[in-house]
């Protein structure tokens, strides 16, 4: 069984920290590599 769980605004850190991990956005590295998710940013 699947549960639906929307987070909080104080577990984005997970989402902030995926972001900032060089390894994770390889992927994205053409276009710039890691993208900035600042604490200021989590209530928008």
């Amino acid at each position: 069984m699947i549960t639906p769980w929307k987070p909080e605004i104080k577990d984005l850190w997970f989402r902030q920290a995926l972001l900032a991990d060089p390894e994770t956005m390889a992927y994205n590295r053409a276009w710039g590599g890691t993208i900035p998710f600042p604490e200021e940013k989590w209530e928008k």
